[in-house]
């Protein structure tokens, strides 16, 4: 069987629309308590652009969290993943996105789960991989909150609610 999206399929699984829906409704939480210091956005559509030049969808799973010069200060982003599929092309559009207008603080944390965040399996390869490429080295460990840059917390089973709001809480 083919990954990715098939034709009449969604990439959605009973575990990723769980994963999902904890990062949205734990960011919904935050922004009140936090709508002093940050303006939240769901993310840039057609519909609701923020950047003219951005031609593709940039909408994390937690939101974008600008600074007071809307510079992204922090994106939270959901993945689940067998070890077939195309989560993580997806997440590298957004992070693409980000970056380019990311501010000096920059924190891009990742919530992923499935078999895929097995050791050695595909969510855990590429986390190892952005690492690698985006933070520096002594900011590349998994499962850690990194004070900028890329933070990835991979988990088969998943996280409970209590975790992921520690976690964005203090990315914030």
């Amino acid at each position: 069987m083919a990954g990715g999206i098939q034709v009449g399929t969604t990439a959605s699984s009973p575990e990723s629309i769980k994963l999902d829906k904890q990062v949205k409704e734990i960011a919904k939480s935050l922004i009140k308590k936090k709508s002093n210091k940050y303006t939240f956005s769901t993310g840039h559509d057609k519909r609701k652009p923020i950047w003219p030049s951005v031609l593709t969808g940039c909408k994390p799973d937690g939101g974008l969290w600008f600074n007071e010069n809307m510079e992204i200060n922090a994106a939270f982003e959901a993945k689940h993943q067998n070890e077939k599929g195309n989560a993580i092309e997806r997440h590298a559009k957004n992070l693409a996105v980000c970056i380019k207008h990311q501010a000096e603080d920059f924190k891009y944390v990742t919530f992923m789960t499935g078999a895929g965040s097995r050791p050695d399996g595909v969510l855990d390869r590429y986390a190892k991989t952005m690492l690698y490429c985006h933070n520096a080295e002594d900011h590349q460990e998994i499962n850690v909150l990194h004070p900028r840059g890329l933070s990835f917390f991979l988990s088969e089973e998943g996280f409970t609610d209590e975790f992921i709001r520690s976690i964005m809480d203090q990315a914030l």
